[in-house]
């Protein structure tokens, strides 16, 4: 064997290149830290942005990266968040939290760059459109009715964020922060 390739050794030898742009199908979870702006409500004065709330998502994407650096991330999540918001009820506030759960469709775009042997990190931007498929709002006390959503509602059912981030590459992980305003 050893001799078959020294044979070899004198003739041209052609390097192969890796391709241009590759892809790969993933799997995508993550956790949200909600801090509820006035802008996704119908009724901005509800909305104290103290009100922390929680959720997290899991779903699908699809890479495709050009030279090992610059990528395209499109993906179908599903979503559950919770949070809280104030609501004014005959001339006093009342907090109550909202659950709902989404399909969220992000779109980012990217440069990743080598750190250490295989680490890499990723630089990133992007879209997320987000359509609540139900929720609940937990009643206050009082007596008064609140409808999430609908002409009387107090929430969107559709919204559309842009955001920006950075994250880490470990091999086949990813950990990625991202900010959506």
């Amino acid at each position: 064997m050893l001799g078959a390739l020294v044979a070899s050794g004198g003739g041209t030898l052609e390097t192969q290149k890796s391709p241009r742009y590759t892809s790969s199908l993933g799997v995508k979870g993550s956790f949200d830290l909600n801090i509820p702006g006035k802008w996704t409500s119908i009724d901005p004065d509800a909305v104290n942005e103290d009100n922390f709330g929680y959720g997290g998502a899991a779903g699908v994407v699809y890479r495709v990266m050009r030279d090992r650096h610059w990528f395209l991330e499109p993906g179908l999540m599903l979503s559950y968040n919770d949070f809280g918001i104030d609501l004014l009820a005959d001339g006093y506030v009342a907090s109550a939290r909202i659950s709902k759960y989404d399909i969220v469709i992000p779109l980012t775009i990217g440069y990743q760059f080598g750190l250490f042997d295989d680490k890499r990190m990723n630089v990133m931007t992007g879209f997320e459109g987000t359509v609540c498929m139900g929720g609940s709002i937990s009643k206050p006390v009082y007596d008064t009715d609140y409808s999430l959503y609908g002409s009387d509602g107090i929430w969107r059912r559709g919204d559309l964020k842009w955001g920006f981030g950075a994250g880490f590459v470990f091999d086949n992980v990813e950990i990625n922060v991202m900010a959506y305003l």
